[in-house]
């Protein structure tokens, strides 16, 4: 059995003395375009996606939607982006998954992590996009409500998924989406 340690470790200049962080000074505020622009260019963006459980339209199975945002446009992909700094993972990618679907998350559970490397951009510096992503597993309760990130929306159950759905989806989901119960390929 393999145990990760999901811990956020958040250490004062001052520490061991006295161990305490005001979280409040590690939020930030918005970049404008250029700056956003330069640092996308050249550092690895940390991200956390969420592979939910949901059950739409009389189906249960994963969500997935059409990303209408670049580098991702166009891809089925799960719900999730970005981390929020100054959260932990956990709490980024709920408040990530809240905004991004209505949803609230139930039963997370940490799948792993993957670094993905992608030629497209959003911003044009022709310098691609590199990302670390922890990936998540959890139930999705609530009222299914996008926002302008997603378009068509659907949840793939582990028949559609092993019957040749799986084919369709770029191996980073594939991967991951391999670990959940019922959706293991059978060799």
């Amino acid at each position: 059995m393999v145990t990760y340690n999901t811990k956020s470790y958040f250490i004062h200049e001052s520490w061991p003395s006295d161990g305490f962080v005001d979280i409040a000074q590690l939020r930030a505020g918005s970049l404008d375009d250029a700056q956003f622009s330069l640092v996308h260019r050249n550092v690895i963006v940390p991200c956390h996606d969420a592979f939910i459980e949901y059950e739409l339209e009389g189906k249960t199975g994963i969500l997935l939607s059409r990303r209408t945002t670049f580098p991702l446009r166009g891809f089925w992909w799960t719900f999730g982006g970005k981390r929020t700094r100054g959260l932990d993972p956990e709490e980024s990618l709920r408040r990530r998954i809240r905004t991004e679907s209505g949803l609230e998350l139930e039963n997370l559970i940490y799948l792993g992590w993957a670094d993905t490397i992608m030629d497209a951009d959003p911003l044009g510096h022709d310098h691609g996009t590199h990302t670390t992503d922890l990936q998540y597993f959890a139930k999705g309760v609530g009222e299914l409500k996008t926002d302008r990130t997603h378009s068509e929306v659907r949840v793939v159950t582990p028949y559609e998924y092993l019957g040749g759905f799986r084919g369709t989806l770029h191996p980073r989901l594939t991967d991951f989406m391999d670990l959940i119960p019922g959706y293991q390929p059978r060799d």
